[in-house]
């Protein structure tokens, strides 16, 4: 997670803490190995493609996708074009302070 360039857009304070969202750009091979925590998170990719795995699936996602990872469920993902933009939703707003 050291490549990711993370820009926010919405936080906590924006919500009373329900959610926050960063626009998030990194560079091919840019990754985060199988893990999990305890809040979630949602992608909507705006340029680029990235291989997702939620669980046992695995699969690439491009412009204009979107993938929700529910709490405590173990996932990973890894850059897979020359860059790639994302927008990331984590809920509660909490989870930002990891980043």
């Amino acid at each position: 997670m050291l490549t990711h360039t993370f820009t926010w857009k919405v936080t906590g304070d924006d919500t009373n803490g329900q959610y926050a969202i960063a626009e998030v750009t990194d560079t091919e091979g840019g990754s985060a190995p199988v893990h999990s925590h305890p809040w979630e998170e949602t992608f909507y990719i705006l340029e680029g493609e990235m291989e997702v795995q939620v669980g046992e699936q695995t699969q690439i996602l491009g412009a204009g996708a979107v993938i929700h990872i529910p709490a405590n469920t173990i996932h990973a993902f890894r850059i897979c074009s020359p860059t790639c933009r994302t927008l990331i939703s984590l809920a509660p707003a909490s989870a930002a302070e990891f980043y």
